[in-house]
């Protein structure tokens, strides 16, 4: 979503009368939030990788048959990397942007399982829940990518065991550029270095703790 295109919208949108004071702001706080969920999203999938080398060296296998060794990957190649894919779609189930989504307000009462919603009432989905639900996933406090393959699961809000970014209209409008973020440098980090937990300590020991050192070499 383009700045300019923010500060045109009509000044009454709603019956809420916007200056161009508070649309300068929307705009700030859209630039903000987008840096941040995928700056963050980023980090929880290199730490992932580094606790898991197994990951990473399939990661990078993928890249090398797929990209080659004398280029860098260009986000032309993004669509021929599943394997790359699962490991961002588990990231974002492991570690969402936001625990809970954006609030959802029902038009009218409605029955759902054991509990009565009266109308007009603010729903927060519990997204950290879901993605740590055995019913819903085999194993969820494991990184494990390949749950991913082979199946029409996506981020986009459609498959409710998923939904880093919420679903329908009130869904992230960051979406796309945090998952295109998060891809393209992830898949740059993986390819020019390989990366480990600081010397002394194994993958498997290394606890994801972003505030630990780590090493990488080209």
């Amino acid at each position: 979503m383009r700045a300019n295109y923010i500060l045109h919208i009509s000044s009454t949108l709603c019956g809420v009368f916007f200056s161009w004071l508070t649309k300068c702001w929307l705009v700030w706080n859209c630039r903000i939030c987008l840096r941040v969920e995928g700056t963050v999203a980023l980090e929880w999938a290199l730490a992932e990788i580094i606790h898991n080398p197994e990951i990473m060296n399939r990661a990078q296998e993928e890249l090398d048959k797929v990209v080659g060794t004398n280029r860098q990957v260009h986000e032309s190649d993004l669509p021929n990397l599943p394997y790359l894919h699962t490991i961002i779609k588990e990231t974002f189930c492991l570690h969402p942007p936001g625990a809970l989504t954006l609030g959802h307000l029902n038009v009218k009462d409605v029955q759902l399982l054991h509990y009565k919603i009266p109308a007009n009432t603010n729903v927060l989905v519990n997204i950290w829940a879901i993605n740590r639900d055995p019913k819903a996933w085999k194993k969820p406090l494991e990184s494990i990518p390949d749950r991913f393959l082979n199946n029409n699961i996506s981020l986009l809000g459609s498959n409710y065991n998923l939904l880093p970014f919420g679903s329908g209209r009130r869904r992230c409008p960051g979406m796309d550029f945090a998952q295109h973020m998060v891809h393209c440098g992830l898949a740059t980090l993986i390819q020019t270095f390989d990366w480990s937990p600081q010397l002394g300590v194994k993958g498997h020991e290394y606890d994801g703790g972003l505030h630990r050192r780590i090493c990488c070499k080209s």
